[in-house]
């Protein structure tokens, strides 16, 4: 199994764990103004091209705090995405881990938490102060 990512890679945000996370944070008027300057095309089959749907999986994101690419990207490959932040609450990027799709299956609930985790631990080095506390 052979991953064709890279450091440094560009990538859309539109099918990517990370682009997602980041553009969920964001108004929905912002999002469609993201989409609309962006070529939209399929990378692969699972690849969200309707805005409508991609609107529904980014409330899915807000809801549950992270963000999925089952196969948007890559064919075979899984991301989870998070969010973290700087000290003044806003967002300053995301991180993702990027597994084969065959492992991510059936451990998804500890890539998931650990990526959360490790969100969490930039945004406190960050200065973040969540308004929890």
């Amino acid at each position: 199994f052979i991953l064709k990512s890279q450091v440094g890679k560009r990538a859309p945000m539109y099918c990517t764990a990370v682009g997602k996370a980041i553009l969920s944070k964001y108004p929905n008027s912002t999002i469609k103004e993201v989409w609309e300057a962006t070529d939209i095309k399929p990378l692969t089959t699972k690849t969200i091209i309707n805005f409508e749907a991609f609107l529904e999986e980014i409330n899915v994101i807000r809801s549950q705090g992270y963000a999925l690419d089952l196969e948007e990207y890559e064919v075979g490959v899984a991301c989870i995405g998070c969010e973290f932040y700087n000290h003044k609450g806003l967002v300053e990027g995301a991180i993702s881990t990027t597994i084969p799709l065959m492992y991510f299956e059936s451990k998804s609930d500890y890539y998931i938490k650990h990526v959360k985790e490790c969100a969490a631990n930039i945004s406190k080095a960050l200065g973040y102060l969540p308004e929890s506390l």
